[in-house]
């Protein structure tokens, strides 16, 4: 954490401002924590916000032009905030698929983060430090087959539940008309 470096370095003023920073960015987090897209497997140290995700192959990967196509278009897609339409880029479901999530606990991140910013105000340096590192300690790393991921998430709501649009015609199409049984 740049926090625990500001320390080390000397910079308690500037360790401060970091962490009244961690302190804005995590109240703002428990707002929106229900809103995230990635969620963790097991949840017993209450709400956990994803901070950082991979997504491996387990097989060899020889990039060639195709393969390298496709990731070009796979990270125009991310860049753009596009996940999912990335993830339909890699193309079918891959059993070599791996996603790796470090999920942070805001609950414990948030009181260690406070503990460290009433340490800094009394010039405790060496225990603000242990708090972040604590904070740090609390992180939880997940990882799950991308396919199981996959299939767990919600349908895109508007696919699902919009009605067709139907045509309005005056007369039947003379196709579906010739292949009435005549009664």
């Amino acid at each position: 954490m740049a926090e625990s470096i500001a320390i080390f370095d000397g910079q308690p003023q500037d360790a401060v401002k970091l962490v009244d920073q961690a302190k804005m960015a995590l109240a703002a987090a428990t707002k929106d924590v229900d809103k995230l897209a990635i969620k963790p497997q097991k949840n017993d140290v209450g709400p956990m916000v994803p901070i950082d995700a991979r997504l491996t192959i387990a097989d060899d990967f020889v990039l060639n032009p195709e393969k390298k196509e496709q990731m070009n278009k796979v990270n125009e897609h991310l860049k753009k905030g596009e996940t999912r339409k990335a993830i339909e880029v890699l193309g079918p479901a891959d059993e070599s698929m791996t996603l790796t999530t470090l999920f942070m606990p805001l609950e414990a991140t948030s009181k260690a983060v406070d503990e460290a910013a009433t340490l800094l105000t009394e010039h405790k340096y060496y225990e603000a430090n242990l708090a972040l590192k604590n904070a740090e300690d609390g992180w939880v790393t997940e990882s799950q087959s991308f396919v199981d991921y996959l299939a767990a998430l919600p349908k895109p709501e508007k696919a699902m539940n919009s009605p067709k649009p139907e045509k309005a015609t005056s007369s039947p199409e003379p196709e579906k008309a010739a292949n009435k049984p005549n009664s």
